[in-house]
């Protein structure tokens, strides 16, 4: 990446160890369980919901637990409205 002032990366796994922590600041947002179905429900509609309730929610949830990314980072709350 060129040089700028500020980077933002984003995503679940954009503190993964294979990234080797380059990062200055960490920032990790949650949400409740109501505003993430809410927010995947309008962003991806009805049927693509089921997939993240199936698949990518534990997923996400598992890697959480295997890797201290909360932890070492600010945490934010956020409600979906």
């Amino acid at each position: 990446m060129p040089y700028c002032p500020v980077n933002i990366i984003e995503g679940s796994y954009s503190q993964h160890p294979y990234f080797q922590d380059p990062y200055q600041l960490h920032v990790f947002l949650t949400i409740d369980q109501e505003s993430q179905l809410k927010n995947i429900r309008e962003r991806n509609g009805v049927e693509k919901l089921e997939d993240f309730k199936k698949l990518w929610i534990p997923k996400e949830e598992a890697y959480f637990k295997k890797f201290p990314v909360e932890k070492n980072s600010l945490v934010i709350s956020w409600k979906y409205s």
